[in-house]
């Protein structure tokens, strides 16, 4: 009976051991904070890029957009004239 217990102990006691290796190989909570407060502002960083990103790709779209409708509107003018050369 006390072997068995004396073994239990051992076995609780090996246990406590290796959980309190493993926790104290954890970061405390003021790092882990820091580190995703860190996260936070390199992710809205990156967001603030590629909305200016996004921006710039819109107008340069919106550019081309109206380049290619003044083109198309010219051709379509200059189809629907009558040749100079029948009158």
């Amino acid at each position: 009976m006390l072997v068995l217990k004396d073994r239990e102990l051992k076995e609780t006691r090996n246990l406590y051991s290796a959980v309190k290796d493993m926790l104290a190989l954890q970061p405390s909570p003021e790092i882990q904070l820091s580190m995703r407060e860190k996260q936070v502002s390199d992710l809205r960083l990156e967001l603030e890029r590629v909305q200016q990103e996004l921006a710039c790709v819109k107008q340069n779209y919106f550019d081309m957009k109206r380049a290619l409708d003044k083109d198309e509107e010219r051709r379509l003018r200059v189809a629907a004239s009558p040749p100079a050369a029948a009158l």
